[in-house]
């Protein structure tokens, strides 16, 4: 809290400016008063007030002089000149002295509020001014200190600036926070005095969560923050297999702890591809190896380059089978080219998808159902019916729904829709998706008919499961 000094030879001014403010609205709870310039300089000097309101003309010392004296003694202070001259001069001269504003006597109190208003912005903008620069140095510079003042904060860090409706609804929350800018990089800082901060969840409903976004959690302020940064630098890298998704150490770590790691992956999708068997469950698993070790996106392009090429080579080697169609350059290309992990495990499945239907037709290993069960696996987004898939396979449609009956024990129709739904509920637990969106990728023009076959297969909302999740 701060102080204020009020210095003045008539007592009446003393007292009416004493308690014609409500002082603590404006964050001052300690008042002092003095009759003349040389005691006013003796308080100014004890007390070391934040305001002083001073008359001009007064005995013994005016206050053009008290001041000049409690400044050159190295006094820091706002300041507020009253006087009964209506003199440009003096004006002027406490203008150069460094004070805020000249008021003419009698004091109008409204005159006096609004000045009190532009003190109490100032002092606030450049509290924010020391804050925001005291963090980036812990955080970004060397100062290795924790921050004193705080239980604990939250570091999140977005691909790029957050907008005047995102600042709007933060600053609505009345939540203390702090925005930075480092290398291109945008970081709000979240600072909470008592342990009762907005949880992650309550953050992220309040941004939006269809971006990137990088969280520490809520941490303990009184510690090395640059470590927090350097966290935050690693969740980055691990975009590339979470894309467009909220990434802390925690979700890392429950990603992590729920999957196993399975050996010699690739000479299993050999030994399936030779034999004609479903590529989907071994993919699935090669895909959670990545995510098991946490890999990095260069990591990841480079193994699965290498992976594709030792298939490729062992099934032409085992199988005495002739080259597929797609030239290993181009799948190279298409492999380093992917954005994120999900459309790296896509383009991958895809090629090695081909590759496996040419290697059964060259060995006489074709299962027209395998192969529409692939078909659906890769195609559900678009607008399938089992009379189009039919006539892609050269098939008679009631035909092959009866085939497709007995071998799957599922109709067509009811098995795209179990495909729909697994990816529907894979992109609600791993994306930031809105629920429309994800209808939309899984091939449901109508959001209302998704819902409801969402409903039907996993027993609750779409919403319902994402938090479940």
């Amino acid at each position: 809290m701060k102080k204020v000094l009020i210095v003045d030879d008539e007592a009446v001014i003393r007292t009416g400016l004493t308690y014609i403010i409500d002082w603590q609205q404006y964050g001052y709870d300690q008042i002092e008063t003095a009759e003349n310039g040389v005691v006013g300089l003796e308080k100014i000097q004890q007390w070391q007030p934040d305001l002083v309101i001073t008359d001009i003309r007064m005995p013994e010392m005016d206050g053009l002089e008290m001041i000049a004296a409690a400044k050159k003694q190295g006094a820091n202070f706002h300041g507020i000149i009253l006087s009964g001259y209506s003199d440009f001069d003096y004006a002027r001269k406490a203008i150069q002295l460094g004070f805020v504003s000249y008021l003419l006597k009698p004091v109008d109190e409204d005159e006096l509020i609004e000045i009190l208003d532009k003190l109490a912005q100032n002092d606030q903008q450049r509290q924010a001014d020391k804050l925001r620069s005291l963090l980036y140095n812990k955080l970004f510079a060397s100062d290795h200190s924790g921050l004193k003042g705080y239980q604990q904060l939250l570091v999140a860090s977005f691909p790029e600036e957050l907008s005047k409706e995102q600042l709007a609804k933060l600053i609505k929350q009345e939540w203390s926070f702090v925005i930075l800018e480092n290398f291109g990089v945008c970081y709000l800082v979240l600072l909470d005095k008592a342990g009762e901060g907005p949880t992650e969840k309550e953050l992220l409903t309040l941004l939006g969560n269809k971006i990137a976004i990088q969280t520490t959690g809520w941490v303990p302020a009184d510690q090395d923050l640059t470590k927090l940064t350097m966290a935050i630098q690693h969740l980055r890298k691990m975009q590339f297999l979470f894309p467009n998704q909220v990434l802390s150490m925690a979700i890392l770590l429950k990603e992590k702890a729920s999957l196993v790691f399975q050996d010699n992956l690739p000479e299993k999708l050999v030994t399936a591809i030779l034999g004609g068997q479903e590529l989907s469950p071994l993919m699935a698993a090669y895909r959670d190896n990545f995510i098991f070790d946490l890999a990095f996106e260069e990591d990841i392009k480079w193994q699965v380059d290498r992976d594709y090429n030792w298939i490729y080579d062992q099934v032409l080697a085992k199988g005495s089978v002739a080259e597929g169609t797609q030239a290993l350059g181009q799948v190279s290309e298409a492999i380093f080219a992917a954005t994120n992990f999900p459309e790296l495990m896509e383009i991958l499945s895809d090629q090695l998808q081909v590759f496996a239907r040419e290697v059964a037709q060259q060995l006489n290993n074709v299962d027209i159902i395998a192969e529409i069960v692939r078909y659906i696996q890769r195609h559900y987004p678009e607008d399938l019916n089992l009379k189009g898939v039919a006539d892609q396979f050269g098939y008679n449609s009631a035909y092959l729904g009866k085939k497709f009956k007995r071998t799957t024990g599922e109709t067509f129709l009811g098995f795209l829709e179990k495909v729909r739904m697994e990816r529907a509920g894979e992109l609600l637990k791993t994306s930031n998706l809105m629920v429309y969106e994800v209808a939309e990728k899984v091939g449901y023009r109508n959001v209302d008919y998704f819902y409801k076959k969402f409903k039907q297969f996993f027993q609750m909302s779409p919403n319902d499961y994402r938090s479940s999740q």
